[in-house]
C-alpha cells in the first residue's frame, strides 16, 4: 500500500487566510463628542468615546475620562448619558473617589450606572461629618479618572 501524504497547494494560500482574518476584525470609531451634564468638565479636553463593531452586529462602547467640578457636599446627579442604551458591564471604574481637603478627609466621591430618564453614569459626593477639617463639608473641586464599557444593539 503506497499512501501519499503530499496535497498540491492552492494558489495565493496565504491571500485567502489574510482575507479571513480581515473578515474577522472589529470596526472601531472613536470621538470626543459626548455631552457631560450638571457643570462636569473635562480636564484638558480630555474624554473619548470609542466603538467596536462586533461581527454579530452589537457593539461595544468604552468611555473614558478625566472629568473635573466643584462639587457641593451631598450634591447627586448625572456625569453623562450614554449615547446607546444597552448591557452595561459593570460599574465605572473606579466607582468611589477620595476626597480630601489640605492632606484631611473630605468624604468620597460615588459612581455608578443608573436608567432613570436613559441610561447614564451618575455621581454622589458624601462628604464626611465635617469633624476631620472644619473646610470638609464645603464645596470640593473633584477631579476623577474613569473608564466605563457597555453593549448596545
Amino acid at each position: 500500500m503506497n499512501l501519499n501524504t503530499t496535497i498540491e497547494g492552492q494558489r495565493d494560500w496565504a491571500k485567502i487566510i489574510e482575507n479571513n482574518f480581515k473578515q474577522l476584525a472589529v470596526e472601531r470609531t472613536a470621538t470626543s463628542d459626548i455631552v457631560l451634564m450638571n457643570g462636569w468638565q473635562a480636564k484638558d479636553g480630555n474624554k473619548g468615546l470609542d466603538s467596536y463593531t462586533l461581527l454579530d452586529g452589537t457593539k461595544l462602547y468604552h468611555f473614558s475620562g478625566v472629568l473635573q467640578k466643584l462639587v457641593s457636599p451631598n450634591e447627586a446627579g448625572w456625569l453623562f448619558k450614554t449615547p446607546a442604551a444597552g448591557k452595561v458591564i459593570g460599574n465605572p471604574f473606579p466607582n468611589t473617589a477620595s476626597v480630601t481637603y489640605d492632606g484631611s478627609a473630605g468624604g468620597y466621591l460615588e459612581l455608578g450606572v443608573g436608567n432613570s430618564g436613559g441610561t447614564g453614569v451618575w455621581c454622589h459626593f458624601v462628604p464626611n461629618d465635617g469633624g476631620v477639617h472644619p473646610q470638609a463639608n464645603k464645596q470640593h473641586n473633584i477631579e476623577v479618572a474613569m473608564s466605563i464599557v457597555w453593549f448596545a444593539q
